[in-house]
């Protein structure tokens, strides 16, 4: 057989374990794929697999492994077997738990560091080459180890900080520049007083000071050309410079990023494994197109996504018997999505299991004292319970899904990232974790802004845009300040009182303010002044910094003092923290009344596409002792009422999507729950929606901008029928 040589310029070793790292997953997305595979499919899978048993075996002679080739010969068999229809049920089984075998030897020697007996791969001409050093269209490709890129990238930073002090020192030589044109004009123009002075002075003395005035004018015009000239020459420099580090930085961010779809292959191993403990049938999809993320993102992700997949088989996916009790394909599946929309990436773990069990977590809630006795659970509140350290709906730990520790592992890193995660989930049906992070760490774009003596940066990831804010355009919606934008209340609160400085109160002049995005939650902060954008390399804390969680870091400025940077989801927590701590009962709700027969709990569904809406009407209605659902649209809402025992009131958005506030009216007028009396919430105050709206079925309509809690709760209790209030 022909062969071909191929020198390397690395140990041998190493090439080695890359490779085999890079075949183990592809046998491991392999073994994953036979599931439910078509016969065609089924035929080339096996074919594949064969081949890279092959290459893994020859690369493992290549370099002395021998127990590893004996192996993997062993394996080879198997897999033959299996394509020649010799196999028996048991022999896929037997199959995935030598590749597991093989994994651990595999990793046992590259603990080992064993030495290579050779310092050249050689490569049969009808195999595939290793990935390590391979030519395509007469091109090398050059692999690099991943610290040596870290390191490149840590060299960019330091390079991009260098350029910062640069752009000042040409902004103060344009200063300089200005300065010295200045003094030449008023030299002139002192030349000018002193020709005027001839006839007070002596002819001499008047004739010497023209002279010397003129050398010093001269001179400083002079200067003022030369720093004019500098001036231009740095600009140059300064512009191709800052092209040539921008470019520069963009290449080693570009060898950073990995493919998403590689990333996820890599939890097939992991469904296998999950799904083999609980004797259940399940399978990995991924789905991810060109999406690439930072690598350091990914390692920083690996072991929470991990979490997750391991509790979609362990929590979620049904055993065989029961999905086909209710008519589902035996084997379920985890399916990995992800996306990159500008700098962000989102990633969702998808099941398609029974979905959480609402009930079983609020008892367990209550077990533990999350929750009073009486306090019910929605899916807004579900994944706050679920995040909580140490809470788990397992009565003890194992070695696949919640170890003891619940889901508060995954929150904690994903807001390490400064990202922030979601949870949708359906009895029944199957639940769906959406994780939103940044594309690439340490180092991007941010916005300055001043507070007081105080200077932040915010990433512009989370900046939506920035605006001014008249305290005129400031109203109560909810008892809370609130600015209206694109149609929709946002609630308005001061920086200063995020971050826990003294000034804490709103503006009451016109002021700069910036618009924050996280996930589908917006806030507006107030600021003193926005002075711009500039690239931040964000530099991790020290320990000292332990006790404010609203930093992720700091940057370094030109002048080399530290900016902080704030960690944007924080905010979000201690802004939804301060709403919550005031939404109070108002003074005049009676309590029981002696003597008064106790009326059992009303319900009521909220419906809103705002989650901020929802929360906080949630919120008001539990502290009056209501029991409340919430629903996103119209068509979840119906879905909700199918579910509810009783509903004594709903209360609807007008504008959302899918199902908006008055097809919700008619479509609730013409169905079982006709007789459930209907409140509007709306920001929308034309008298056509209105109109709409009352003759869809509505029997009460209360606009945003208007709220008042007291008069709002009068209405609600009127409508559900509750007694003991005044109206």
């Amino acid at each position: 057989m022909s062969t071909a040589t191929f020198d390397v310029a690395y140990d041998a070793m190493d090439a080695f374990n890359e490779e085999a790292t890079e075949l183990l997953r592809k046998l491991d997305v392999g073994l994953n794929d036979l599931s439910g595979a078509d016969e065609p499919t089924r035929s080339t899978l096996l074919r594949d697999m064969l081949r890279w048993l092959h290459t893994l075996k020859g690369a493992a002679s290549v370099v002395g492994i021998d127990d590893v080739r004996q192996y993997v010969h062993w394996l080879e068999e198997r897999m033959r077997a299996i394509q020649e229809g010799k196999q028996t049920p048991e022999s896929l089984v037997e199959f995935a738990s030598g590749l597991e075998d093989l994994h651990i030897i595999v990793q046992s020697r590259r603990k080992e560091g064993q030495a290579p007996k050779a310092t050249k791969l050689l490569v049969a001409a009808d195999e595939s080459p290793a990935p390590s050093v391979t030519k395509k269209q007469n091109a090398e490709l050059l692999r690099l180890r991943p610290e040596k890129v870290d390191a490149l990238h840590a060299l960019v930073g330091e390079l991009v900080v260098t350029r910062l002090q640069y752009d000042a020192i040409a902004r103060r030589m344009m200063d300089i520049r200005d300065q010295s044109n200045d003094l030449a004009d008023e030299l002139r123009a002192f030349g000018t007083f002193c020709a005027g002075l001839r006839k007070g002075m002596n002819p001499r003395s008047h004739a010497e000071l023209l002279v010397r005035l003129g050398r010093v004018s001269e001179s400083a015009a002079s200067a003022a050309r030369g720093t004019t000239s500098i001036t231009r020459e740095i600009g140059l420099l300064e512009a191709q410079s800052s092209s040539v580090s921008t470019s520069i930085e963009e290449s080693i961010r570009e060898l950073r990023l990995v493919p998403l779809g590689t990333f996820f292959e890599d939890f097939a191993r992991i469904v296998r494994e999950a799904a083999r403990e609980t004797g259940k049938e399940a399978r990995l999809v991924t789905e991810a197109g060109s999406a690439e993320i930072d690598r350091s993102v990914m390692m920083r992700l690996r072991d929470a996504l991990g979490h997750l997949v391991r509790n979609a088989i362990t929590h979620g996916i049904e055993p065989r018997e029961v999905r086909e009790s209710f008519g589902k394909n035996p084997s379920g599946f985890v399916k990995l999505e992800g996306q990159c929309v500008r700098s962000r990436a989102v990633i969702r773990v998808i099941d398609d299991g029974g979905g959480v069990d609402i009930e079983e977590v609020r008892r367990k809630a209550v077990r533990l004292g999350i929750l009073r006795e009486n306090e019910a659970l929605t899916e807004d509140g579900l994944l706050d319970v679920l995040t909580q350290p140490g809470f788990s709906t397992r009565e003890s730990a194992d070695g696949l899904a919640g170890r003891g520790i619940g889901l508060d592992v995954v929150a904690g890193a994903v807001r390490a990232l400064d990202g922030h995660i979601e949870m949708t989930t359906r009895q029944g049906v199957g639940t769906i974790f959406t994780i939103e992070v940044p594309v690439t760490a340490s180092t991007g774009l941010g916005l300055v802004v001043t507070v007081g003596d105080y200077s932040f940066g915010i990433l512009l990831t989370h900046v939506e845009r920035a605006i001014r804010v008249d305290p005129k355009d400031v109203h109560s919606v909810f008892d809370r300040d609130a600015v209206t934008l694109d149609g929709s209340p946002i609630g308005i609160v001061s920086l200063a009182r995020l971050v826990g400085l003294s000034d804490t109160h709103l503006p009451t002049a016109r002021s700069p303010a910036v618009v924050l995005r996280m996930g589908r939650q917006r806030i507006v902060v107030t600021v003193d002044d926005v002075p711009g954008d500039q690239t931040l390399i964000v530099k991790p804390l020290g320990r000292a910094f332990a006790a404010a969680p609203h930093l992720s870091g700091a940057a370094v400025q030109p002048d080399g003092s530290m900016l902080p940077v704030l960690h944007v989801p924080a905010l979000f927590a201690r802004a939804s923290a301060l709403k919550a701590v005031g939404v109070t009962a108002p003074a005049h709700r009676l309590a029981s009344i002696p003597g008064q027969t106790t009326q059992r709990q009303r319900s009521i569904l909220v419906v809103d596409d705002s989650m901020t809406i929802r929360t906080l009407l949630r919120n008001i209605l539990r502290t009056d002792n209501y029991d409340v659902m919430v629903a996103h649209d119209g068509k979840a809402a119906m879905e909700a009422l199918a579910n509810m025992p009783q509903c004594d009131l709903v209360i609807t958005d007008l504008e959302m999507p899918r199902m908006d506030g008055a097809e919700l009216c008619h479509t609730i007028r013409r169905s079982a729950h006709a007789h459930v009396p209907i409140m509007v919430v709306t920001s929308v105050g034309g008298a056509a929606e209105k109109r709409r709206a009352l003759e869809g079925g509505a029997d009460a309509y209360i606009i945003k901008s208007e709220f008042e809690q007291a008069r709002f709760l009068d209405v609600v209790a009127r409508l559900s029928g509750k007694a003991g209030r005044f109206g």
